[in-house]
């Protein structure tokens, strides 16, 4: 079962500014699909002798989904979360009870891969995933119990995931290719474009779009370039507004401030004093 050694004795935990968390890549052939794996765990269980209870933490969309088992020292429980399009408030593990979660990141279409759900049922939602895939669900739960080390979870995920996908993923290869070039460009390409660059119509690109991401092509650029904001201002370090604007694809620094208020529920000022309080995916964009 999950615990500290469970995962700093990995040769594949990736290392990252987050002392309660390990992150693992996973199997090649599932990396257009899956961002990567997350362990996390309280403190306590690391000696910390901190019992304050864990602040809320919101979660920047990314239009992506996820899978989460979470054991509270009685039960494992899995949860699907569907493509986010707004922020999400969670509370952090509590430092002060043996609680431990494993995360099934996915980039955007890869829950449609694993599952074959049409995604826009399952935009902003969250359900027992055995109530998706009671089959995978399980399986998943068995690799998660009885693994003795994170090497060998990841090879037991990889392993059932890779199985899962081989139906699905078919359908999404133009797909992924237009994400590239949402990515690419981040997120300022004109859908129009898009669609001619793929030879179908825009009415057919965001019914695909719909069905695969749960989201429109729009929609997602505009996630796309809200990300990209944060990512810009993480690397360079540098409050400049109109300068980080114009690198993401902003129209200008009220453009971005409109789409921070509406995808962050705050200002990029107010955004970058209460960093600590704010996460979004560092593999995904």
């Amino acid at each position: 079962m999950i615990d500290v050694d469970f995962c700093i004795n990995s040769d594949k935990a990736i290392i990252t500014e987050y002392k309660n968390h390990c992150y693992f890549m996973p199997h090649i052939l599932l990396r257009k699909y899956i961002s990567h794996y997350t362990i996390t765990y309280s403190y306590s269980l690391n000696g910390s002798t901190n019992n304050e209870p864990s602040d809320e933490l919101t979660i920047i969309p990314d239009g992506s989904g996820c899978i989460i088992f979470e054991f509270d020292g009685r039960e494992l429980d899995g949860i699907c979360w569907g493509p986010t399009s707004k922020l999400v408030r969670v509370k952090q593990v509590d430092s002060s009870h043996d609680e431990r979660m494993f995360f099934i990141e996915f980039l955007p279409g890869g829950l449609h891969a694993l599952t074959g759900i049409h995604q826009k049922e399952l935009k902003d939602m969250q359900c027992p995933f055995y109530d998706i895939d009671s089959k995978l669900s399980k399986s998943l739960r068995n690799a998660i119990e009885f693994s003795k080390t994170a090497d060998e979870l990841v090879f037991k995920v990889d392993s059932i995931l890779i199985q899962a996908m081989e139906g699905n993923r078919k359908n999404l290869r133009y797909i992924l290719s237009v994400i590239d070039k949402i990515k690419h460009t981040g997120g300022t390409i004109p859908i129009k474009k898009l669609a001619e660059s793929e030879y179908i119509s825009e009415r057919q690109l965001n019914r695909v779009f719909e069905e695969t991401i749960g989201l429109s092509p729009k929609m997602f650029s505009r996630l796309v370039r809200i990300n990209k904001a944060i990512k810009t201002y993480k690397d360079c370090i540098m409050s400049n507004f109109t300068y980080i604007a114009y690198e993401s694809g902003f129209f200008d620094q009220s453009h971005l401030i409109r789409e921070f208020n509406e995808f962050c529920g705050t200002t990029p000022s107010n955004f970058i004093k209460n960093m600590s309080v704010f996460y979004n995916e560092p593999f995904k964009y």
